[in-house]
């Protein structure tokens, strides 16, 4: 599948282009200038590309990607469903540690498609470029479920300090990002009844 700014397409792309980067490493942030979302990556050589992901093709990206960690069951009874999304969700963001981010160095590119593939391995991203109208692979990553739903809370944060709306991604996942102590809905009391 591929997330394009125009919306998801099933059609592949040509393979032909510039070599693809497999990503070692990402720092993502948010850039009020240009008022979209910056993803510094790393390969394994230290070669540094800026990927710039706007805001249309965000949302599809994002919402996509939620909706897929929501088709995963956990019960037909969507109340268990989104309280164990958001516990899974709040698991992974507890064990998100800082390391040293991606120091970019000037090169980007502004990503027009994404390929999304799902495997026993997790979740394979390939960014995608226009050159000459055409999308090639400029970079990828695979993310196992834990380092997806990290890095899905990370941008998740990203919108908030944007100001964009949420609109695209599940409810669960604003859900996810509210103190569990502090909520109800979100957590069990702690008490006997």
């Amino acid at each position: 599948m591929t997330a394009r700014a125009g919306g998801v397409s099933s059609a592949a792309s040509p393979s032909a282009g510039p070599p693809v980067m497999v990503i070692d490493k990402l720092t993502q942030g948010y850039d009020r200038v240009e008022d979209r979302i910056s993803i510094d990556v790393q390969d394994a050589a230290g070669r540094v590309l800026r990927l710039w992901v706007t805001r249309r093709l965000a949302d599809i990206l994002f919402g996509h990607l939620g909706r897929a960690l929501s088709a995963e069951g956990f019960s037909r009874d969507a109340d268990f469903a989104r309280h164990m999304q958001v516990w899974e969700q709040q698991a992974a963001q507890s064990r998100l540690r800082g390391d040293e981010p991606v120091r970019w160095q000037g090169e980007a590119v502004l990503l027009t498609a994404i390929d999304i593939n799902r495997s026993d391995k997790g979740t394979q991203l390939v960014f995608k470029s226009a050159l000459a109208g055409v999308d090639y692979p400029v970079a990828s990553v695979t993310l196992g479920e834990v380092h997806l739903r990290q890095w899905l809370g990370i941008v998740y944060q990203l919108y908030a300090a944007a100001g964009w709306p949420v609109a695209a991604w599940p409810q669960w996942f604003a859900d996810a990002q509210r103190a569990p102590e502090n909520d109800p809905d979100v957590a069990p009391q702690n008490g006997l009844h």
